[in-house]
């Protein structure tokens, strides 16, 4: 059995963000080589999810489902796009890159016809696009496992042929999501995400998740 984390990076023990399912969340985003996710215990099976992100102007109109979006690089049909003016949901169907500059005009799709009367009127200088496609310039992330409380951290292995949980995004290496379901047997041993490398202006968010006893896995409070 692992030891309780006792390092000096503050453990994850809070409750997950609001109307939120899971037990427990670890989330949050990358955007220069050496930084560390906060650790967390782990016990059962858990979500891990790690995507590009690029922060962006929406410019929408009430009701309608065409809009513009900078910067025109990396868009594509069927990314995501997540902004105070639109509905939860909202893809991009179409997109002419010719627009104005480093805009692009594109088609709001994925909503229903009331869901398109919610769209309102303005800029949003701070929506979100994702999907693939989307990725940092060069980044590598490790997912690091601990069983002494965090003093000795070891990268997580895939299988037992030494090839490590690490995981390079970029144009020669991982170009979409990466989303996968994972599991720790040992009570007590805890996790992290460290970001070994990174270039580029997309940063790199992540969420792991444990959903408690009834998916068979439980976060294990350590404070």
């Amino acid at each position: 059995m692992g030891k309780p984390l006792v390092t000096a990076a503050e453990p994850v023990t809070a409750s997950p963000p609001a109307g939120d399912r899971a037990n427990q969340v670890l989330s949050g985003s990358f955007t220069a080589a050496g930084q560390a996710s906060r650790p967390i215990n782990v016990y059962g099976a858990f979500n891990l999810s790690m995507y590009g992100v690029i922060v962006g102007s929406l410019a929408t109109v009430a009701g309608s489902v065409n809009a513009t979006f900078d910067p025109k690089a990396s868009l594509a049909p069927g990314q995501g796009l997540y902004g105070a003016n639109v509905p939860p949901g909202t893809l991009v169907t179409s997109l002419t890159t010719s627009g104005v500059g480093t805009m692009a005009t594109v088609q709001l799709g994925g909503l229903s016809t009331s869901q398109v009367g919610t769209i309102t009127s303005g800029t949003d200088a701070t929506a979100l696009l994702t999907g693939t496609g989307i990725y940092p310039t060069a980044a590598t992330v490790e997912l690091q496992r601990t069983f002494d409380g965090g003093y000795t951290w070891v990268t997580a292995g895939i299988g037992g042929g030494g090839q490590p949980a690490s995981y390079a995004f970029g144009a020669a290496g991982i170009t979409n999501e990466v989303s996968f379901v994972a599991s720790e047997p040992e009570l007590g041993v805890g996790y992290r995400l460290v970001c070994t490398a990174f270039s580029g202006t997309t940063r790199l968010d992540y969420r792991l998740s444990i959903s408690g006893l009834a998916a068979m896995a439980w976060g294990i409070p350590t404070g």
